[in-house]
This record gives structure tokens, C-alpha cells and sequence, in this order.
């Protein structure tokens, strides 16, 4: 698969193909993300109707759990956790895509480490809200909305 991408990547045209080799030149590993056409979940009017809420707040389910393990804050708020967030980087599928009606996470990365003492403070955080949110569905929904809200 590298090698595919590194092929790819010097086919590209200009000097954009050799700068993508250079860079997978230098890095272990890396995170290709499909492109997906939306727009911010919470500016569509049709992510929260009847038929998509059921999908929208399991896919944010899982979201924030997978974000939890990452550790990545740059996505859904969370005061428990001290995340600021940045809810624009989920996005509502478009119709006509495969991800319309869908919660779709973009902007993915996995952060630095933080200090030492902060990431013990995180980490017993994340094991409570998730003993939570597993076992308690009411809580669960009151997280995500207030996360949306």
C-alpha cells in the first residue's frame, strides 16, 4: 500500500507530487481521509429531522468515544474533560453521497502528549465517562446534546 501511494504521489502533476514523496519519505506512517462532501452538522437543518437523528447520535456516539481514546479535543466539547472542542469538524452528508444522512468526522489527528499530570487527570476522565456513557444511555444522550448545544 505505501509503495501504491508513493507511485500515486509521483504522478501527480507540478511540484505537488514530489513534495507528497518527500513527506512520505520522512513519516512511519500517515492517515489518508476519503473527501467528503457536507457541511457543518450543526448549520444542517436536515442532520436533526426524524429521519437522520437515530443515525446522527450513534455516529456521534462512537465519535466521541473514538475521540476519547485519541485523545483528540479538537472535535466535540466536553467541560468533564476540559475539551474547548470544534464542532465544524464534523460534518452532515450531502445528499446524493454515501455518507448523507451520517455524522463524518474530518480534521482527524492524534495529539501530542500532554503533561504528565494533566493526561493522569484525563485519563481517570475518561475511564469514569465512559463507564458512563456505556451503562447509561440517559447520560449518554444528555452528554452529546450538550456537547451539540
Amino acid at each position: 500500500e505505501w509503495q501504491a501511494l508513493e507511485a500515486a504521489a509521483a504522478a501527480l502533476p507540478d511540484d505537488g507530487g514530489t513534495e507528497l514523496q518527500s513527506e512520505l519519505s520522512a513519516l512511519p506512517c500517515m492517515l489518508l481521509m476519503e473527501c467528503v462532501h457536507g457541511r457543518p452538522l450543526l448549520e444542517s437543518q436536515e442532520a436533526f429531522t426524524d429521519a437522520h437523528v437515530s443515525h446522527i447520535f450513534a455516529d456521534l456516539g462512537r465519535l466521541f468515544l473514538l475521540d476519547m481514546v485519541l485523545g483528540n479535543a479538537d472535535r466535540l466539547p466536553c467541560i468533564d474533560l476540559g475539551w474547548r472542542g470544534n464542532p465544524n469538524n464534523i460534518l452532515h452528508g450531502d445528499p446524493g453521497n454515501k455518507y448523507f444522512g451520517r455524522a463524518v468526522a474530518i480534521d482527524s489527528c492524534v495529539q501530542r502528549r500532554p503533561p504528565a499530570a494533566r493526561l493522569s487527570h484525563e485519563d481517570a476522565a475518561v475511564d469514569r465517562l465512559t463507564e458512563l456513557l456505556l451503562c447509561d444511555d440517559t447520560f449518554a444522550l444528555s452528554l452529546l446534546k450538550g456537547s451539540l448545544l
